[in-house]
């Protein structure tokens, strides 16, 4: 391996680092700005509406960091495990956990808005059910190349075993 390749994987790692770091510190900082809108809320509609961006940033939050975690392991590791087959697996389960979540954070917020507020409710729906559609819809479109690359990497390494 070369001087070239070993630096350009360890700048790109390191980049890949920094991203993650950015992400994952302005979504914990947008849900702790969302949670604290919720203690000081004063009415149930201020409450309900930072419920459901609370719910929108933990589910796109966490869909990011798996679909990351995927990409990383096969472009920057270049390696085919389980791992990343169960990481699959892990994503389309919490694609369906948090439409269940979303639909309990729904009803909940239907409950508990006041009626001045209701026609307010479309757009609260669309905060809380299409947070994390970027992932669902993206994934659709990508997951197909990724599966293609998976199924090369694991070609090469069994010609290398």
């Amino acid at each position: 391996m070369s001087k070239t390749s070993v630096s350009k994987n360890w700048k790109s790692a390191i980049g890949l680092v920094i991203f993650f770091a950015i992400f994952c510190g302005s979504s914990i900082y947008c849900m702790f700005d969302d949670y604290g809108r919720m203690q000081v809320a004063t009415s149930g509609y201020d409450y309900c509406s930072a419920l459901c961006h609370f719910t929108e940033n933990a589910g796109y939050a966490f869909l990011a960091m798996v679909a990351g975690l995927v990409c990383h392991l096969i472009y920057d590791k270049k390696k085919y495990s389980q791992w990343i087959i169960r990481l699959y697996y892990l994503w389309g389960v919490s694609i369906l956990i948090y439409f269940c979540i979303a639909g309990y954070v729904f009803n909940y917020v239907v409950g508990h808005v006041e009626v001045e507020h209701m026609k307010d409710l479309c757009s609260l729906a669309k905060h809380v059910l299409l947070g994390p559609g970027v992932f669902i819809i993206g994934g659709y479109f990508i997951v197909p190349r990724i599966l293609k690359d998976m199924q090369k990497l694991k070609e090469e390494q069994e010609l290398t075993i």
